[in-house]
């Protein structure tokens, strides 16, 4: 899982501060058609354009 979470940080060139984000959609991905609910769709979606399994969706009020 770490391995792909790597991948999906260099692939939209970001570093460490996004590294549990990265974790949760690598989850996410390794486990397929997966759902992560959030209030941070921005970064996720980010890390999750990668990932055609994997649906973000915002539980923002």
């Amino acid at each position: 899982m770490a391995i792909r979470a790597g991948h999906l940080l260099e692939a939209v060139g970001a570093g460490s501060e996004l590294a549990v984000d990265a974790f949760l959609v690598a989850a996410a991905d390794l486990a397929g058609d997966a759902v992560i609910a959030t209030v941070d769709t921005e970064d996720i979606g980010r890390l999750d354009e990668r990932c055609p399994a994997v649906e973000v969706v915002s539980i923002s009020a």
